[in-house]
C-alpha cells in the first residue's frame, strides 16, 4: 500500500521549485555579474551569496527582497 492508494485523487503531483541559488545563478550570468558585485548589489557578504549559489543556504527575507529589487527574482512568497 502506498500514499496513493491512502488518499486516492485528493493529493496532487508534489511540486518540486527550483532553489533560489539556482535562480541566483542564471540571473547572475545573465546580467554579467560577477560574484563580488552581485554581493555588493544584494548588500550581502560574498560568502552568504555562495552558500546561497550553491544551494547550502535557504534564502532570508532581506535577500528574497534584495533579489527582488535588482531583478533577480520576486520576494512574492
Amino acid at each position: 500500500m502506498n500514499l496513493n492508494d491512502i488518499v486516492g485523487d485528493r493529493v496532487g503531483p508534489m511540486l518540486n521549485p527550483a532553489h533560489v541559488g539556482e535562480l541566483v545563478r542564471e540571473g547572475k550570468d545573465r546580467v554579467d555579474w560577477n560574484v563580488i558585485e552581485t554581493a555588493a548589489r544584494l548588500r550581502c557578504e560574498r560568502g552568504t551569496l555562495l552558500r546561497l549559489r550553491n544551494e547550502n543556504a535557504g534564502v532570508s527575507a532581506d535577500i528574497a527582497l534584495a533579489l527582488e529589487n535588482v531583478g533577480l527574482g520576486t520576494a512574492e512568497h
